[in-house]
């Protein structure tokens, strides 16, 4: 672009476009994206006494002198941060050593399939000469090469136009008419029509979205002006721009637009995605806190109260088991349809995964304003819903907290409702449950208690204690029914009631289950009438242990190790666990058979009670629950009690009678015809028992 002497005459290239540039009086820089000078024009080597060959190839912040080097590091971070231009003023030293102050001005370019790069404009502010940065040479130059600067203007993605001012007789700035545009016009008219018109006559919202006083503004102050402007599809030009507007000099405003309506909508669809749950179109965990933590806000702020409820369905998981889990997935979108239905505007609904459901209740203060709330949603799940094309009927459990004024943390009652829900789940389902502080003493207990199971198999803490089953019609004890009970080292010896179900929410069933079976076999080993074949041991088994899918596995393990027979031991499942089960439960329990061993269903009678769920159930021994022994005195109880015991011998199984405490009960299960008994009337659980 010129010779080896800064000062010598420079040719004009043949090109327009190159000849603007290069006769250009503005100093001007082309870098690459990493900031490294690719061009440079004449007049720059001329304010700086070098060659261009001396200044191409190094960074353009590295012109800088020394001494300025900070506000040049300052906009090079800028412009790595995305940063679309800027200005500042700072000292060159050119190749005299002379130190002179220059303004610099830059613009970031992005040309779609081409690598970035940045023009710099440097701006010698030492001579009065120079102190516009848009001269009239270069003016009159542009206009000269009209066609080779329209063409460069079309190739950069960013719109952009150049205003020029018009004043009043007082000099003030009162409008700005277009100069040139880049585009091909706007609302439909070309560019050649569109220069010299107000920029209120071809775009009347600009006054309405703040352009026409940002333009004015940059006029008359020399601010930068960044604004988002938003026109309707039925406006002038309709769409979402970003638009910058930098004064050029005293009388020219440049102003740059991009097109962002569909960045904008893409920003939208992913801000809903990361806020509402997909399948549903419910807030999600994100925005359910949100909305908890603007709620309580306003409680501490207004005084207007407001309820969180925790929902769980109940059942739910059978309706996956049985009809698969794209019907529940068209099920949940109903329930939330429903649930919505139930609630006000201003109410939240959020769904929290699974079966999972969060209200929250604007102005719900307490448990009577609760009720009407709850009754609604029970109305709403009671109404059957069709689930190909069966009819399925829900039920709820529920967990609700009412925050007190000045409570602030989301996440704290978020977890209150949860722990009331579980509250709900554990004393009987299908019910609400308002949240206190006992109910969090009992989760930090539960909590405390977990946290110790996991030591208390290395400490053997655990022990088995074994009660009798006799039989009815000799009085001969013929098996005995292994009960965990754990030694706690503050808490003292406790059943399993007391800890069984923080092992389970700890996931320590397995492990505990597989001690109880191989113990349980190493002690009955030692029974004379299990040696015999004469006599069993009862071990129960949880649900989680079948679920892991390698029981089976484990049991012939273990009767190996005892050399107890198999037919010697009894696996008790209870009845909630096994009806409905899961295939591959009953597959196993059919292999324990296989395999030789006896399989109990214990507590009938307290879940589904469904002679089609016995007969179709791989079972050699039933246990009817205690329950069937209240009032026997009324003949309606003793006929539920007789019937129960045919039920069990008409699917081909054995009858245990459990709880059996008086001799009255002892004679009533005798009179029944039932083959076995068990209860503190014919023995009481004790360590070691030997048969």
């Amino acid at each position: 672009m010129g010779g080896d002497d800064p000062d010598e005459p420079v040719d004009a290239p043949a090109d327009p476009a190159a000849a603007a540039f290069a006769t250009s009086p503005v100093g001007t820089l082309v870098t690459d994206h990493a900031g490294v000078v690719v061009d440079v024009n004449h007049a720059i080597c001329r304010l700086l006494g070098l060659r261009r060959d001396e200044v191409v190839g190094r960074g353009a912040m590295d012109l800088v002198s020394g001494q300025d080097r900070h506000l040049a590091d300052a906009e090079r971070g800028r412009m790595h941060a995305g940063a679309a231009g800027g200005r500042f003023t700072c000292r060159v030293v050119d190749a005299a050593g002379a130190s002179r102050w220059t303004r610099w001005t830059w613009r970031a370019l992005a040309p779609e399939g081409r690598q970035p790069y940045a023009v710099l404009h440097v701006e010698d502010v030492d001579r009065a000469s120079r102190t516009l940065l848009v001269s009239d040479d270069l003016l009159a130059a542009v206009e000269d090469e009209r066609a080779a600067l329209t063409a460069t203007l079309e190739a950069i993605p960013d719109g952009l136009a150049i205003f020029h001012a018009q004043r009043d007789e007082a000099g003030e700035v009162v409008d700005v008419r277009l100069v040139r545009i880049n585009r091909t016009g706007a609302a439909g008219i070309p560019p050649d029509r569109l220069v010299g018109l107000s920029v209120l006559d071809y775009f009347p919202e600009s006054r309405a979205t703040g352009l026409f006083d940002a333009l004015l503004d940059t006029l008359r102050h020399g601010r930068t002006n960044r604004l988002l402007i938003e026109v309707g599809e039925h406006g002038t030009w309709p769409g979402t721009f970003e638009n910058v507007v930098v004064r050029i000099d005293e009388d020219r405003v440049l102003s740059t637009f991009r097109d962002v309506s569909q960045a904008r909508d893409d920003a939208q669809r992913l801000l809903h995605a990361a806020t509402h749950d997909a399948l549903t179109g419910l807030p999600n965990r994100v925005l359910l806190r949100d909305r908890v933590e603007h709620a309580l806000q306003r409680t501490a702020r207004e005084g207007h109260p407001v309820a969180v409820a925790f929902l769980d369905l109940d059942g739910f998981k059978a309706v996956n088991d049985t009809h698969g889990h794209r019907q529940g997935d068209v099920l949940l979108q109903e329930v939330a349809r429903r649930l919505s239905d139930a609630v006000r505007e201003e109410d939240t609904v959020a769904r929290l995964g699974g079966d999972e459901f969060v209200l929250v209740l604007e102005r719900v203060g307490d448990e009577a304003e609760w009720r009407h709330v709850h009754e609604r949603v029970v109305a709403a799940l009671a109404r059957p819903f069709l689930v190909a094309g069966q009819a399925v009927t829900l039920r709820a459990s529920v967990g609700v907290v009412f925050p007190p004024k000045g409570q602030t943390d989301a996440d704290a009652v978020l977890g209150n409702a949860d722990i009331a829900m579980y509250a709900s789940k554990s004393t009987g389902k299908a019910r609400y449950t308002v949240f206190t502080e006992q109910h969090r003493r009992r989760v930090i207990d539960l909590v405390a208690l977990e946290a110790d199971l996991g030591k208390a198999l290395t400490r053997e803490e655990f022990s088995l204690h074994f009660q009798g089953i006799v039989d009815v019609t000799s009085g001969d004890v013929v098996g005995a029914e292994a009960l965990l009970r754990w030694q706690h080292p503050r808490r003292g010896l406790l059943s399993p009631a007391d800890f069984l179900p923080a092992a389970e929410a700890g996931g320590l069933m397995v492990d505990v289950g597989a001690w109880v079976l191989e113990e349980a076999l190493r002690q009955a080993a030692r029974w004379r009438l299990v040696a015999r074949r004469d006599c069993f041991v009862t071990v129960n088994v949880s649900a989680q242990q079948l679920v892991r899918g390698d029981y089976v596995r484990r049991v012939r393990q273990a009767l190996a190790g005892s050399g107890v027979p198999s037919r010697s031991l009894v696996v008790e499942i209870t009845e909630s666990q096994v009806l409905p089960s899961s295939a591959s439960v009953l597959d196993q329990l059919r292999e324990l058979r296989d395999l030789g061993v006896q399989v109990a269903v214990d507590d009938f009678g307290t879940g589904y009670s469904s002679l089609s769920h016995l007969a179709t159930l791989p079972v050699d021994l039933v246990k009817i629950d205690r329950a069937f022994l209240t009032d026997l005195a009324d003949s309606r109880r003793s006929a539920v009690l007789r019937s129960a015991v045919e039920m069990t011998r008409a699917v081909g199984a054995t009858c245990v009678v459990e709880g059996i405490e008086t001799q009255e009960q002892y004679d009533a299960v005798r009179a029944t015809g039932a083959r076995f008994a068990q209860g503190f009337l014919l023995g009481r659980p004790r360590p070691g028992y030997v048969v």
